[in-house]
């Protein structure tokens, strides 16, 4: 057990904890016997509180091994091993997660707990759609869930936020793929309408996202770079891609060694790399390894360094389809008035939501994730934000948040998991779930 101030990826909030560590089921019952309520947490990748509390269980080392059943296309694997490390394991043999978030740094229980998303979420789903089966500890019991059993518990589970119980070990369904390398097209975008239109036309092309300036947004106007893509044929390989088209990606990575001052990204820098990013950049069409493509901030280590010890809140939505247009231009509005300054924007179609699984994020509509510093005046602009969301019919990220009221959430939220007084975090306590 070690104990200080704990905190996930944004750096906020901070709170004094004691962490736990299980390395196996018998150990976390042991754990919940003398600790009266906690949460668990993987990588600490989540954005904001949700698997935060006076008792943590940190499920890094529920590291089981790990099973390719590959008569059946299924994966097993222990809920504290990370996307990376099974993805070095199935890659080689021509497998794939069918669906990645944006980072491969989270375990594969906080996968489940979040009911992750990606870029293709239009077509594939999220997560909840490929869970086979888990075995949880209820806080008394460690119970097998799947479809048909304990069906209610699975799909409570299934994005509930750690609320249900400890993830133990997860089944997951696997997607067949010829090679590691994606063929990704991208163009440059001035204007909103015609952006939505790009995203319609492409929804069941693959994958697609587009990076947003959000500075320089005018009534209708935005510079965006959209790009889409899927996974490439063997035949569309160069010569050295073909040596091995089931590489893993090799390690350089830079890494932002220290937390920056807080001054380091600033208005000034924000205004200069949005102009050179969209006007340096040039459209085409390529082959990369889905590294690229899918992960691109994994390539700086330690990226959340760079907004300094103070910090930073990412603020990320959905609103259904019919509605973002209209609803769209007053958030961007609100957020120039505020003079708050986003650092990264991104952009997602998200499809149909899914009809199970209680507390999962996704809707039919677009995701609009916003990087902001934690400043004095933020609050205040992110809570007017969150009236425009919930009116327009949306819903904010529980992953990512970081101070939504049990106002706004009982809003956009409609149902919940039951209650298990031995599971709390201060996101649940802020959300009135316990």
């Amino acid at each position: 057990m070690s104990s200080g101030l704990t905190s996930n990826w944004s750096n906020f909030p901070k709170h004094r904890a004691q962490v736990f560590s299980a390395t196996k089921a018998d150990e976390v019952c042991t754990i919940s016997q003398n600790v009266h309520e906690f949460i668990a947490r993987g990588n600490g990748r989540s954005y904001g509180d949700a698997s935060l509390n006076d008792a943590i269980v940190s499920t890094l080392n529920l590291k089981s091994p790990f099973i390719l059943d590959e008569e059946n296309d299924i994966m097993i694997g222990g809920s504290g091993l990370l996307i990376s490390e099974v993805l070095e394991s199935l890659i080689p043999k021509g497998y794939f997660l069918p669906v990645v978030p944006g980072t491969k740094f989270i375990t594969l229980g906080g996968a489940v707990a979040a009911d992750i998303h990606g870029k293709n979420h239009y077509e594939a789903g999220s997560l909840a759609n490929y869970v086979v089966a888990f075995d949880l500890f209820d806080g008394e019991k460690i119970v097998t869930c799947n479809k048909d059993l304990h069906s209610k518990l699975f799909f409570e589970t299934i994005g509930g936020m750690g609320l249900t119980g400890i993830i133990l070990q997860v089944s997951i369904s696997l997607l067949k793929i010829n090679t590691a390398f994606f063929k990704v097209k991208s163009q440059k975008i001035k204007d909103i309408s015609q952006l939505l239109d790009v995203f319609e036309i492409n929804k069941k092309s693959g994958y697609q996202a587009a990076w947003l300036d959000i500075a320089s947004h005018q009534t209708g106007q935005m510079n965006a770079i959209y790009t889409y893509g899927n996974f490439a044929n063997v035949a569309e390989l160069d010569e050295n891609q073909m040596t091995n088209p089931l590489q893993n990606p090799i390690d350089k990575k830079f890494s932002v060694p220290m937390v920056m001052p807080n001054f380091t990204l600033n208005k000034w820098l924000l205004k200069v790399f949005n102009f050179a990013y969209f006007h340096l950049h040039q459209p085409k069409s390529n082959i990369v390894h889905l590294d690229k493509f899918l992960f691109p901030l994994d390539g700086m280590k330690h990226w959340n360094r760079l907004y300094g010890s103070n910090g930073f809140l990412q603020y990320q939505f959905v609103i259904p389809t019919g509605q973002f247009a209209e609803a769209v231009e007053p958030i961007l509005s609100e957020i120039h008035k505020s003079k708050e300054k986003v650092y990264l924007a991104v952009l997602k179609r998200l499809g149909p939501a899914h009809k199970n699984a209680v507390m999962s994020f996704p809707i039919d509509g677009y995701t609009l994730a916003l990087d902001f510093k934690k400043t004095k005046g933020i609050f205040t602009l992110l809570d007017r934000l969150d009236i425009l969301v919930t009116n327009a019919g949306g819903r904010i990220y529980l992953a990512k948040d970081a101070r939504m009221s049990a106002e706004i959430f009982s809003k956009s939220y409609l149902k919940t998991v039951s209650k298990n007084p031995k599971f709390a975090s201060l996101l649940s306590k802020r959300l009135g779930l316990n």
